[in-house]
């Protein structure tokens, strides 16, 4: 298909500061120091401070359009590829490339058609061209509708932790390996060699309102900048019966009556938040 879409604004980030790399970072949860000590950036090879890779996520994300009325996109995985650093004051662009779109009978979709798109975001320096990295990812779309009434995740039950659960869980966190500059050489590494086990979650409601505020939304808004895109895009909301309101269905994300809606029980969360 090869069909370049230029998106017409970015989600959240058009340029590279200290600021909203360390937005970024404290929502995904990463200490490393490249990423916000000077002193320690000084002495890499970049000289200076970076942001991780999947901050691009912060100017575009990986969908085809943004979205369609009544039906719901499930990020389902992306392959990255980086090119250059990120530096602080690198301005940012993307273009993305649908690549193919596939059409499957599938129970998320309570045994209708589901659409799986495959493309590319591919992020530029603004100024320069340069290509800084690029995502294939795959999105898979159904009718809300059906796949709220598929029931495929009801299943599922909720975890509970005990205290003893909880201190595995701050052991494991406080004995992750920080590698840092300390390179692993491959003729250091043998075959079955564990790397160590590097943790994220429990994942919580904070932990998706912290990756909000580092990566950003292309539909929260407040107020009248809320009102006016309802009133621009009325077929955009998700009516729930459970609360009897309608809103945004990136709300999946953070309560469990919008996630219902769609067929899972629990929020769960963003597709970025695994790369």
């Amino acid at each position: 298909m090869n069909n370049p879409f230029i998106p017409p604004k970015a989600y959240f980030n058009t340029e590279v500061t200290k600021d909203n790399i360390r937005h970024f970072i404290d929502g995904i949860g990463d200490s490393n120091p490249l990423f916000q000590d000077e002193e320690y950036a000084k002495k890499t090879k970049y000289g200076k401070i970076v942001a991780p890779g999947c901050f691009l996520y912060t100017n575009q994300w990986g969908t085809m359009s943004g979205g369609f009325a009544g039906v719901h996109a499930w990020y389902s995985g992306g392959d990255w590829e980086w090119y250059q650093p990120i530096y602080v004051g690198t301005r940012l662009k993307a273009v993305t490339v649908v690549r193919d779109s596939t059409v499957k009978k599938g129970r998320k979709a309570g045994g209708g058609n589901i659409y799986i798109d495959y493309g590319e975001v591919i992020y530029l320096n603004d100024d320069t061209n340069e290509i800084l990295g690029k995502e294939l990812f795959h999105t898979v779309w159904a009718e809300r509708d059906a796949a709220g009434s598929s029931n495929k995740e009801r299943s599922q039950s909720k975890t509970n932790y005990s205290r003893d659960d909880w201190l595995k869980i701050l052991e494991l966190y406080d004995t992750e390996e920080i590698r840092g500059a300390k390179h692993r050489y491959w003729e250091d590494v043998q075959s079955g060699d564990l790397l160590g086990p590097m943790l994220k979650g429990p994942l919580s409601v904070r932990d998706e309102v912290a990756w909000l505020m580092g990566g950003g939304s292309p539909f929260f808004k407040a107020h009248n900048l809320e009102f006016g895109f309802e009133r621009r895009h009325p077929k955009a909301l998700e009516y729930v019966k459970e609360t009897g309101e309608a809103d945004v269905p990136e709300l999946v994300h953070l309560l469990d009556q919008l996630a219902r809606n769609i067929g899972v029980e629990y929020s769960y969360d963003y597709g970025g938040q695994l790369a």
